[in-house]
């Protein structure tokens, strides 16, 4: 009976009954912690640590001299926030980890590849001075070239050695489509690779469109376990914000609708554009008159209001790519960030909906 069940079983569904629960990454931003963010200022002590199974805390960078650079020193020194140090002691059976890299400091970690025997020294001593769990490198933006990628592997082999001693974490990050990447090569060194699978569409478009689609998740996760990547290896990314449009033509506004520009600023994350989840929630609990579309076939939902159009993650969707996840076997889901989650209910009647719905759909 079990040879027949492995039989007329797909692969990845067999393996997705078999592997362990998935992972739930929940990355933090730690500019939230300014009181410039109002009402979605966030700090390390509001993460419910029993949500998550791994934290990441983003971003800090590397100096010439090969050292881990705390990019917000005054987060360290301040008596009242010392951020690293709580990030690695709040921790309950979830794991703390520290990001390098990101948008604006993957140039930094040239100094790594370019001396990786001092950077993995210098990288396990920070460890153990924040009690942290591990690291993820993020070299996924604008500054990667391809002539990076045999250093970049080389230092990883290095972390790998180096940390399997303390057990330590270490995991990578990769554009969604990032040609040219030694997939095979990074997942062999690493415990799980984070795939970019968000900002398909943004206002930055002239026509409105799904900024994170099951659909086009599913084709970049496909595409990466194609090329060398274990699926047992791989992280989806959930987006915990959307983007925003204004209707050209309020008549019309099925995907693809024309737009003259970004939507209404929102008041957290003051980025034109771009609206977290807790101020979607907020809206919706404010102001009357959102109407809820869903597409179906591209598995994402998107809001309306006279000629304001939203494409953001909600629990509905959000607990069928947690139901994806699962049973295709991948590793888990990264959610960025969740302090654009709702994590002081003030959309919603519990805090972290959107945490809450991944974790639904993973059971």
């Amino acid at each position: 009976m079990i040879k027949l069940s492995l039989v007329v079983c797909s692969l990845v569904v067999c393996l997705g009954q078999i592997q362990s629960a998935p992972k739930l990454i929940c990355y933090y931003e730690n500019w939230f912690s300014y009181p410039s963010h109002g009402k979605g200022q966030m700090f390390p002590k509001d993460i419910d640590n029993t949500l998550c199974t791994h934290r990441v805390y983003g971003y800090n960078s590397v100096l010439p001299s090969a050292e881990v650079n705390n990019t917000d020193p005054w987060l360290e020194t301040s008596t009242q926030y010392h951020q690293l140090y709580d990030w690695g002691h709040l921790k309950g059976e979830d794991k703390s980890l520290i990001a390098i890299g990101g948008f604006t400091f993957a140039q930094y970690l040239t100094y790594a590849t370019a001396n990786p025997t001092l950077f993995t020294t210098n990288m396990v001593n920070f460890l153990k001075k924040y009690s942290l769990d591990g690291v993820v490198l993020e070299w996924s933006s604008v500054a990667w070239k391809y002539e990076y990628m045999e250093s970049y592997v080389v230092l990883l082999k290095h972390l790998k050695e180096a940390f399997a001693q303390d057990k330590y974490i270490l995991a990578s990050i990769i554009a969604a489509d990032q040609p040219g990447y030694d997939i095979k090569s990074v997942a062999e060194q690493v415990d799980f690779v984070i795939i970019q699978s968000f900002d398909y569409h943004g206002s930055w478009n002239t026509e409105v469109g799904h900024s994170s689609a099951l659909e086009d998740q599913k084709i970049s996760v496909n595409r990466w376990v194609e090329n060398g990547l274990p699926a047992a290896k791989a992280i989806v990314t959930v987006p915990a914000y959307g983007h925003t449009w204004t209707l050209s033509d309020p008549t019309k506004t099925d995907v693809g609708a024309p737009a003259s520009g970004p939507g209404t600023v929102g008041p957290f994350t003051n980025s034109t554009g771009k609206l977290g989840v807790n101020e979607m929630m907020l809206r919706l609990k404010d102001t009357p008159g959102w109407s809820r579309k869903e597409d179906i076939p591209a598995g994402a939902a998107y809001y309306v209001l006279g000629d304001q159009w939203v494409s953001i993650e909600d629990e509905k969707t959000a607990e069928v790519k947690g139901n994806w996840v699962k049973s295709a076997g991948l590793a888990g889901i990264a959610v960025q960030a969740v302090n654009n989650d709702d994590f002081n209910a003030l959309g919603s009647t519990t805090k972290f909906p959107l945490l809450r719905a991944l974790i639904k759909g993973f059971q």
